[in-house]
């Protein structure tokens, strides 16, 4: 988008609410509030949303909506969008007109989003993946930043299972979302109780319909008066094994990619284990002594080396010869062997 000015170009145009700033600099590239730097004008234009959706009943995916640069989600990416339906126990095909007229559905959607939005300019984010890179080599791939925001800035958005805190997933409970023969919307009269673990590892599913990707663990089923709706899943690759393509985060660009690591190539090189010797474990037996050693290769091989059977003696043999020769019937006194030296 180019701007052509005949004149000088005062301060005043670029100050937000100029006449420039409005019609014209940003004409091509209408959004809404911010929900990071105007969280309250965010929430005045949600409300004003579902204001216009109830006047025109407007059955558009609420994803789709959230998507749209001038709807209320401010033109968040798939990634923010379905990780904050996942948050508020929605699903991503809900139409924009259920959702409004639903109190409970809408207050949960408005009370989420502006504490979603919050934890990406938060303390924690900022020094978990903006922090101090892994070296001072500024093309070098920043492996903690990528791992600590894979791994805790995004829940379903191409992730194969999330962890659902204990209050989240009891509302998924709730509201009959994992039960595969409830239909969404209707009462759920099926007694649940309550989890006792502080979170729930589910699967995710993914579905593909029109330019959004909807990624949830939703098990209900969508009701028929839905206008779109998208049951068939479709397999996916988990982010986190995307290997050397770009996917999320501040340290996934295409230049620190190519200079990530091959960890198959670096195992090649290795010649022994990195780091320090395992420590030895001590094995109580509660017996006296020192406990046995264990096996080696060495000791196996030289006990094998040892005859199954051992020789017999001389005298064994010429007992069992003489027993023979006086058969069965006759009694053989026992042979006896003096158990002195021989030299005197």
């Amino acid at each position: 988008h180019k701007l052509v000015c005949k004149r000088m170009s005062p301060e005043e145009d670029m100050s937000p609410g100029s006449e420039t700033w409005e019609n014209r600099l940003w004409s091509r590239f209408k959004g809404g509030p911010d929900w990071v730097l105007e969280p309250n004008e965010a929430l005045a234009a949600l409300d004003q949303w579902r204001h216009e959706v109830l006047e025109d009943g407007t059955d558009t995916p609420i994803i789709d909506v959230l998507l749209e640069p001038d709807g209320p989600g401010g033109g968040v990416g798939q990634h923010l969008a379905n990780d904050l339906l996942f948050s508020c126990a929605l699903h991503p095909d809900t139409p924009a007109d259920v959702l409004c007229e639903d109190d409970d559905l809408y207050g949960s959607l408005r009370e989420t989003f502006p504490t979603f939005m919050a934890k990406f300019s938060s303390k924690t984010y900022v020094a978990r993946c903006g922090g101090t890179p892994n070296t001072g080599n500024p093309f070098s791939f920043n492996l903690t930043s990528d791992t600590n925001f894979l791994r805790g800035f995004v829940q379903v958005y191409r992730k194969e299972e999330v962890r659902v805190p204990a209050a989240l997933y009891d509302l998924y409970q709730s509201r009959g979302l994992l039960d595969p023969r409830h239909i969404i919307g209707n009462p759920y009269t099926k007694r649940w109780a309550p989890t006792d673990k502080q979170f729930k590892l589910l699967p995710v599913r993914f579905f593909e319909g029109g330019s959004n990707k909807r990624y949830h663990v939703i098990r209900a089923r969508p009701p028929p008066t839905w206008r779109v709706a998208y049951t068939t899943p479709y397999t996916f690759n988990d982010v986190t094994r995307a290997g050397f393509a770009t996917t999320l985060g501040p340290a996934s660009f295409k230049e620190p990619m190519r200079n990530k690591l091959d960890p198959d190539a670096i195992a090649s090189l290795r010649k022994g284990k990195v780091g320090r010797p395992k420590k030895t474990i001590k094995v109580r037996t509660g017996e006296r002594g020192r406990p046995r050693k264990p096996l080696t290769k060495a000791t196996i091989q030289r006990i094998s080396a040892i005859p199954r059977a051992g020789k017999r003696s001389k005298i064994c043999a010429e007992e069992e010869k003489e027993n023979a020769d006086a058969g069965s019937g006759d009694s053989v006194p026992a042979r006896r062997y003096s158990t002195r030296s021989g030299n005197k």
